[in-house]
């Protein structure tokens, strides 16, 4: 026996002896297949994620365009416990407003919600902003006087047609 063939039968006896198995494994091109299946599978999702990017950059501009307010005010400074009329070109009172605001420290935080309505701590301080008149023609906004959050407003106005128009 050569050395090489003598060395094999020795090293399979060993193996062998200790109850251990070695199988080769057999070529097989299912691991190929299979990772030739999710190149598919990524190729259909980045197509799907595509096409829902598209999808939402065309909702985003319908909204802009269907829902462009009738009335923006432009950002307007209010100090506390002072009031502002907003006065526009609607000769009625069914409109929907929103009114936003912010800091003027802080200006790329823009507020819609935080102390939104004035209300009156314990403290007996005051703060917050509100709506406080509508009217034909005119929004009045109240700002509390202990207020530190709403130094900018904006409001937009949008139009509620009734069901005949």
């Amino acid at each position: 026996m050569k050395n090489k063939e003598f060395f094999a039968v020795a090293f399979s006896l060993t193996l062998l002896i200790c109850g251990v198995t070695l199988v080769a494994a057999p070529p097989d091109n299912s691991l190929q297949q299979r990772v030739t299946e999710l190149e598919a599978q990524m190729a259909e999702l980045d197509t799907r994620v595509t096409t829902l990017e598209t999808d939402l950059n065309q909702l985003a501009m319908d909204f802009t365009y269907r829902f462009k307010p009738d009335y923006d005010s432009d950002w307007v400074a209010i100090s506390p416990g002072e009031t502002k009329e907003f006065t526009g070109l609607w000769p009625t009172t069914r409109y929907m407003f929103h009114l936003m605001g912010h800091r003027d420290s802080d200006p790329e935080s823009v507020w819609h919600q935080y102390n939104l309505g004035t209300d009156t701590l314990s403290t007996g301080d005051e703060y917050g902003v509100q709506i406080v008149e509508v009217s034909e023609g005119k929004v009045v906004v109240y700002r509390a006087l202990d207020d530190t959050h709403w130094d900018m407003i904006r409001i937009f106005a949008w139009y509620l047609p009734t069901g005949t128009e």
